[in-house]
């Protein structure tokens, strides 16, 4: 296992900012440790000359600015602000109700605050949307202690503050605005062409979305196993992305104009969905993937998906504390070590197209649930033991749905009575998936509660599976190499050093 992480300089690079990331947030002295570490490892790198100083030199870089920013965090933590009055740029509306609204706003003017700072806010105002330019007096403090704090942190957020006496200046931020008003179109197309419940699944798997789904059905899910189907990641945007790259290839045989269409839609649909951290990985990764398509190199997945979170951790070091960009990191990686490798060996084996489709299916689902494990126990104490067999229900369903979804979408630009038809149709695959989700999840051996100690089982479990999938692969390669030694042998060849 060694061999293979040392093979894979940004993989085992990724491990140590993930650790030091933790590090900087729980243990300042261990994080001073680590770095320390880090530049001896430098240091001794530079001497030997060896390839993985680049690696090795990202690693520290991403040190540092995470050092810079958890002190930048620190000082927002200690920070009281009585009455001042400041300009904002509001970036989302989180919740809107009739006595009080909240929403994330960003500092454009301030006397205490820096610019670009982030708040969350709580107002009596109606009628903002993203992108208003607002000014406001403020109350602000650090963020309580609840549920949602590891949340806000992982955005950014380390302080909450009351608006009083709002005013729209009439300027608006081009950007937001255009997103804000890009979301609201989608959402009014779903809720006019769907029923209520199946126009909030399809907000959830477009943006992630789930401040209209009803209690029980929020409880369903985690008990169904397919928290992360509602998480909008690397699935989600391969779906948007494959599909402007199909419409790209048929047109320009290129590839820069490919890498260009990649990175633009990465761009767009990170916008669109609140730039929310899952996505912001598989964007990140995406536009790596543009980028090597452009220099004509190749990197293994698993490099590919280190840089993407080692360039996010280096932006933002709370990011790690973001449930659904763990979830997401993770499951993507189970399925490029664990489902891709058996994946391939059985095409060698299975030529029914159908079979092979539903195998590749389950070891998918199977290998993002053994990753994910971990986190899953340890965030809600609790295992589904229907998690499969719902994945293997709903994932066909569900890329689908959202096939349909940008169809109607796409075609409600140009015609909406073809929109409506295609986004009708869509509902029916989003009331299967419900239906799935309500079933599996209500079934009364659907969860067992499980101490949090044991998603130390399963990361041993996790480190089992990966040591025997590199074991079958050495032995498979030392195979290979007898049976090529065996025919060398017979044709009157040397035998071959490879032992």
């Amino acid at each position: 296992m060694l061999d293979y992480l040392f093979k894979r300089p940004m993989l085992l690079g990724g491990i140590i900012t993930v650790v030091s990331a933790f590090a900087l947030i729980y243990s300042r002295t261990s994080a001073f440790l680590i770095g320390i570490s880090i530049a001896l490892a430098i240091g001794f790198l530079i001497i030997k000359k060896s390839e993985k100083l680049i690696a090795a030199v990202l690693v520290f870089m991403v040190f540092i600015s995470m050092f810079i920013g958890s002190l930048k965090a620190e000082r927002l933590m200690n920070t009281n602000i009585k009455e001042e009055n400041c300009l904002f740029a509001v970036c989302d509306i989180t919740v809107e109700n009739e006595d009080y609204s909240f929403a994330e706003v960003e500092v454009i003017k301030s006397e205490r605050l820096e610019k670009g700072t982030k708040l969350s806010v709580i107002y009596d105002y109606r009628g903002l949307s993203m992108g208003d330019i607002i000014e406001a007096d403020i109350i602000a403090a650090p963020l309580e202690q609840n549920s949602y704090r590891n949340i806000y942190y992982s955005k950014g957020i380390f302080l909450s503050a009351s608006l009083e006496e709002v005013i729209k200046t009439g300027e608006r931020d081009f950007i937001l605005s255009f997103v804000g008003r890009t979301r609201k179109y989608i959402e009014n197309s779903f809720f006019r062409n769907m029923g209520y419940d199946e126009a909030a699944t399809f907000s959830a798997l477009i943006f992630g979305e789930k401040d209209f789904f009803t209690n029980e059905f929020n409880d369903n899910i985690k008990r169904a196993g397919v928290s992360h189907v509602m998480v909008v990641s690397g699935m989600h945007l391969a779906i948007f992305v494959s599909f402007f790259l199909k419409l790209t290839k048929g047109l320009f045989y290129n590839r820069y104009i490919r890498a260009i269409t990649m990175i633009l839609t990465v761009i767009f649909m990170i916008a669109l969905c609140g730039f929310s951290l899952s996505m912001l990985r598989a964007g990140v990764t995406y536009i790596l993937i543009a980028l090597s398509l452009c220099l004509k190199r190749e990197s293994t997945s698993e490099n590919t998906l280190s840089a993407a979170v080692m360039i996010i951790l280096a932006i933002s070091p709370f990011a790690i504390l973001n449930i659904g960009f763990q979830l997401s990191v993770l499951a993507t990686f189970g399925i490029l070590v664990i489902a891709v490798p058996i994946i391939n060996s059985l095409k060698e084996i299975f030529e029914n197209k159908i079979i092979m489709g539903l195998a590749a299916c389950a070891i998918t689902s199977i290998s993002a649930m053994i990753t994910c494990l971990p986190v899953l126990i340890y965030a809600f104490s609790s295992v589904s033991l229907v998690g499969v067999i719902t994945n293997l229900l709903v994932s066909s369903a569900v890329t689908i749905a959202l096939s349909l979804g940008i169809i109607g979408l796409m075609v409600g630009l140009v015609s909406p009575v073809i929109s409506g038809g295609v986004l009708y149709i869509a509902s029916f695959v989003i009331k299967y998936i419900n239906m799935c989700i309500n079933k599996m999840g209500s079934l009364p051996f659907a969860m067992i509660e499980v101490p949090r100690w044991s998603a130390l089982i399963a990361v041993a479990i996790i480190l089992g599976v990966f040591w025997f999938m590199l074991s079958c692969k050495v032995r498979n390669n030392m195979l290979k190499l007898k049976i090529r030694e065996e025919k060398i042998i017979r044709e009157g060849g040397r035998t071959l050093k490879w032992r």
